[in-house]
């Protein structure tokens, strides 16, 4: 039997992941889901950051510095209605 907890922590995963595909996607992967898995890299982080209660700067910068690692720039102002969109998630277990 798979445990409730960790059913929706792979839920809210998914959630992130399309919310990243339909709304950030600095590097149009939503069309190819092979290229999208580029993005799962930062799918941990700001569940965790979500979780945390962190401000929506805090997770703008840490899009933006996701975005750099990708070759990538977008300052983090501009990545805030990505993250006002990701901290509107439920992230609860």
């Amino acid at each position: 039997m798979t445990d409730p907890r960790l059913a929706r922590a792979g839920a809210i995963g998914a959630a992130i992941t399309h919310l990243l595909l339909d709304r950030w996607n600095p590097l149009a992967a939503a069309d190819d889901l092979e290229a999208a898995r580029v993005y799962q890299p930062v799918v941990g982080p700001l569940y965790r950051l979500i979780a945390s209660g962190a401000s929506t700067l805090r997770v703008a910068v840490e899009l933006a510095e996701a975005e750099r690692r990708l070759g990538r720039s977008t300052p983090p102002a501009d990545l805030i209605p990505v993250s006002r969109a990701l901290l509107a998630l439920d992230a609860r277990l």
